[in-house]
């Protein structure tokens, strides 16, 4: 298909780009669709790329283009969601949807863990695998909420959010060096994190 060739034409040999650029494009497929035609449309179009041109298990394939499908209904500028919720509180669509899409954004990034990690979706399982893809998709989606909602156990500072927001991207890259750069990152801002809780309730309690 043209997008087809327009992705692998952007990507070249990364995997990591093409699978971003088939996110986009099952976020803008999804806009303004209910679920049933969301996933038709996806299927038909997102989900044979990653099959044919990027050698993806289908199952796996079509659970990442519909997730991004799905996630259409929080995602600015449409966000469908967003128009009921904003009835509901009596505010503006405008801004309930960028509210939704600011608090969901970790979702955004939790794909790219089962398409790492097959275990994760019972394909070529082992106990390593399903742990070791829990434990990556676990610090990539707390580092990525903290470091946009800026909060580890209390409030935190750019010092802090920039390096969880780059160890999430690391981890969401999905190669060994990457992997364990971006875990060392997330666990030493939230090990520091930890230890300041410690030791300013030590305080108080004096």
């Amino acid at each position: 298909s043209v997008l087809g060739q327009w992705i692998i034409g952007l990507a070249g040999d990364s995997k990591f780009i093409g699978l971003i650029l088939i996110a986009i494009s099952s976020l803008i497929l999804g806009m303004g669709l209910p679920p049933t035609a969301c996933y038709i449309v996806v299927a038909v179009i997102a989900a044979p790329i990653l099959v044919r041109l990027m050698e993806i298990r289908p199952l796996m394939a079509h659970l990442f283009v519909y997730y991004y499908g799905m996630l259409a209904v929080i995602t600015p500028p449409v966000a469908l969601a967003s128009f009921t919720a904003a009835g509901l509180v009596g505010e503006s669509p405008y801004k309930v949807g960028w509210e939704a899409f600011r608090l969901g954004a970790p979702a955004y990034i939790i794909p790219f863990v089962f398409i790492s990690s097959p275990s994760l979706m019972l394909f070529d399982v082992t106990i390593e695998g399903i742990l070791f893809g829990l434990f990556r998709g676990i610090i990539m989606v707390v580092a990525m909420a903290a470091s946009l909602q800026g909060f580890i156990f209390d409030k935190i500072g750019y010092f802090s959010r920039i390096p969880l927001f780059i160890s999430a991207i690391l981890i969401m890259y999905s190669a060994t060096w990457s992997d364990i750069t971006g875990i060392i990152i997330a666990l030493s801002v939230l090990f520091i994190h930890f230890l300041k809780m410690k030791s300013m309730a030590n305080l108080q309690k004096e």
